[in-house]
């Protein structure tokens, strides 16, 4: 059982199948770059691309040096936009929005420019979370994320929770996220979503395609949907657990090319 779980993890290192899968995520969002860039533009030119060069030079020099450079860069707001695209967030009508670990919080700034109601999450002592939500006029609650804590109670419930690549997963394994996701359910409502992009490093235990399956697919009151294998979209459900077959078919072709 462990060699065949070193195979996996080895397996889903090799850098073919790391470009496969880059691919695959750029091929679902080619059709949205013409919108991506739309949308980043006319949010940058409301905020003021001064202004923003300016908060930038002011809280950098605070960070750590692996740090730097890395925060409300284009490259940073095209992914927030291009996130709230994929989740159809300039489609669908008024949400409720809550991102767990949401940095700069620019992708929540979009949402509220999609008319959506939103609420960050992120550590409470990182300054650069508080200056750039504050000039993003983004509402955040300090909170970390620890294996087996409940969420602290939030207010309201969530049509949408949104993890893009966090960090504080680096040492779980099955059980602390079937936790963190069962916690979940009390702060979405009925037909609530929950986004999840697992980042791709050696850091974290999940490195093994077979171990996300396993997961993300079999938790009680989700409908699973693998947008790729590492971008999952939980939907809450009243019925049974039920898994996407479209989904489930996409994972094994994926995991079929990691074999």
């Amino acid at each position: 059982m462990l060699v065949n779980t070193h195979v996996e993890r080895v397996l889903s290192n090799n850098p073919l199948l790391r470009i496969g899968q880059f691919l695959l995520t750029l091929r679902l969002t080619l059709p949205l770059l013409v919108r991506v860039y739309q949308v980043q533009n006319s949010v940058v030119q409301s905020l003021g691309r001064r202004n923003i060069r300016s908060l930038r030079a002011r809280l950098e020099p605070w960070l750590p040096a692996p740090q730097k450079n890395k925060w409300m860069t284009n490259r940073d707001m095209r992914r927030g936009v291009r996130l709230a695209l994929l989740l159809e967030l300039d489609r669908w009508p008024h949400q409720h929005i809550l991102d767990i670990g949401c940095g700069t919080g620019f992708f929540l700034h979009v949402c509220k420019r999609f008319g959506h109601v939103v609420l960050g999450l992120d550590l409470p002592d990182k300054e650069m979370v508080r200056g750039w939500t504050s000039f993003l006029d983004v509402p955040t609650i300090g909170f970390r994320i620890r294996a087996f804590t409940p969420l602290p109670a939030l207010g309201r419930k969530f049509d949408l929770v949104t993890m893009d690549s966090p960090t504080f997963d680096r040492e779980w394994s099955e059980e602390e996220w079937r936790f963190l996701l069962n916690d979940l359910k009390s702060h979405l409502t009925a037909d609530g979503r929950v986004y999840v992009m697992l980042k791709h490093s050696r850091k974290s235990r999940l490195l093994s395609n077979r171990e996300i399956n396993r997961i993300f697919s079999g938790i009680p009151g989700f409908a699973t949907k693998f947008l790729t294998v590492r971008q999952v979209l939980l939907t809450r459900v009243e019925s049974e657990e039920r898994l996407d077959p479209m989904g489930l078919a996409l994972f094994c072709a994926l995991s079929l090319l990691s074999g």
